[in-house]
């Protein structure tokens, strides 16, 4: 399902949703989905695209430390 909304904000999912989806929620690293992750019903399932886009970052970084 793809949905358009002036917002990302968790109130726009939760009225998509409900408060009680019990489900798979495939989606990226933003933070309104782990409203969803702390109920036992839902499941998130992480983009791979997101993940592997996000390691690149960091191993690219200046900074030793976080590129290791």
């Amino acid at each position: 399902m793809f949905y358009v909304a002036p917002s990302r904000s968790s109130a726009v999912l939760e009225a998509i949703l409900g408060k009680d989806f019990a489900g798979k929620i495939s989606c990226d690293f933003y933070g309104v989905y782990q409203k969803f992750a702390r109920t036992p019903k839902a499941e998130l399932l992480l983009c791979w695209a997101h993940l592997i886009r996000e390691v690149k970052f960091l191993s690219e970084n200046d900074d030793k430390k976080v590129s290791r």
